[in-house]
């Protein structure tokens, strides 16, 4: 008769990565970033007379951006809090580059406005450069967080 032992097997588990606060904060900025965009068919309506489904139209579309990476940040944070953080890593990446893509477009934009437009679209403008300069510091600091 053989005897057997009963011993567990040990499977090694990952430890969390360290991410917070950085994708916190970068998860933060990108709701209000979105936000801020879903504001400006608004402003596309009362600055340059836009009809409203034309206003709508282009906010929808360029709300498409934040809204999704933040989607990508937030599953990228739950497999990161258990030990897997190459998503959170690849949508922090993501979002630096789209973000210093779209400060470079928001500056030329922003060139025209600030030349004589209204005071309202000036201010959107400004705001929407600071939130996409934000975007891009804090992608950079989770990105490099979630190694």
């Amino acid at each position: 008769m053989r005897e057997t032992t009963s011993e567990p097997t040990r499977v090694a588990v990952p430890a969390p990565v360290r991410h917070r606060p950085w994708s916190t904060l970068l998860l933060a900025i990108c709701v209000v970033q979105l936000a801020t965009v879903v504001a400006g068919g608004t402003v596309l309506m009362m600055v340059r007379d836009a009809p409203f489904e034309t206003a709508t139209a282009a906010a929808m579309v360029a709300a498409a951006v934040p809204a999704g990476l933040a989607v990508w940040i937030v599953v990228g944070r739950r497999r990161a809090d258990v030990g897997r953080p190459r998503t959170l890593r690849d949508a922090a990446l993501a979002g630096a580059v789209l973000a210093v893509v779209a400060a470079v477009v928001e500056l030329v934009s922003l060139a025209g406005v600030l030349a004589g437009v209204t005071t309202l679209e000036s201010a959107f403008g400004l705001a929407t450069l600071v939130l996409t300069v934000a975007v891009a510091g804090l992608a950079a600091r989770t990105a490099a967080a979630a190694v």
